[in-house]
C-alpha cells in the first residue's frame, strides 16, 4: 500500500513540474503527423528593400531555410516522417510546397520536390500567378 501511495505521489509532482504554460512532452510515433499554423504576424514586415520576386522554376530542389529567406514564414505547416507540406496563402490563392527528406542522408535537409497552386475556390491554377500574388 505504501508502494502505491508514493507512485502516486510522484505521478502527481511530476506532472506539476513543468508547469501550467510550458507544453510537456508526448509520446509519439514516427507515422505521427505534426502541424503548425503561424498567425499573419509571423510574416516578414512589408516595405523596405525591393526583393526579386521568386519564380515556379526557382523553388525546385531548395531547402527549407531558402524557402523562408524568400518566402517567409507558411500560414500552415505540417511535417511527417520523410516529406513536409508547406502552405502560404492569401484571398487570391494557396501554394503547397512538398518538401522530401534524402533517404540516403537522414542529416540532409529537406528539399522541395514539388509544388502546386490552387484559387480560392479550391481549384488547380497557375503556380507562376500565384507566387506573383503571394509576393505582392
Amino acid at each position: 500500500m505504501r508502494f502505491l501511495t508514493l507512485a502516486a505521489l510522484l505521478i502527481t509532482l511530476s506532472a506539476c513540474a513543468a508547469g501550467p504554460d510550458e507544453e510537456r512532452p508526448r509520446a509519439t510515433t514516427a507515422a505521427q503527423t505534426t502541424a503548425t499554423h503561424y498567425a499573419t504576424a509571423d510574416q516578414p514586415p512589408a516595405g523596405g528593400p525591393a526583393k526579386i520576386k521568386v519564380t515556379a522554376q526557382q523553388l525546385l530542389g531548395q531547402n527549407d531555410a531558402w524557402l523562408v529567406a524568400h518566402l517567409g514564414h507558411p500560414t500552415f505547416r505540417r511535417a511527417d516522417r520523410v516529406a513536409s507540406l508547406w502552405q502560404y496563402k492569401n484571398h487570391q490563392c494557396m501554394l503547397n510546397v512538398f518538401l522530401y527528406a534524402d533517404e540516403s542522408n537522414a542529416a540532409a535537409p529537406k528539399r522541395i520536390l514539388h509544388f502546386d497552386a490552387r484559387d480560392s475556390n479550391g481549384h488547380n491554377t497557375d503556380r507562376e500567378h500565384c507566387l506573383t500574388v503571394l509576393q505582392d
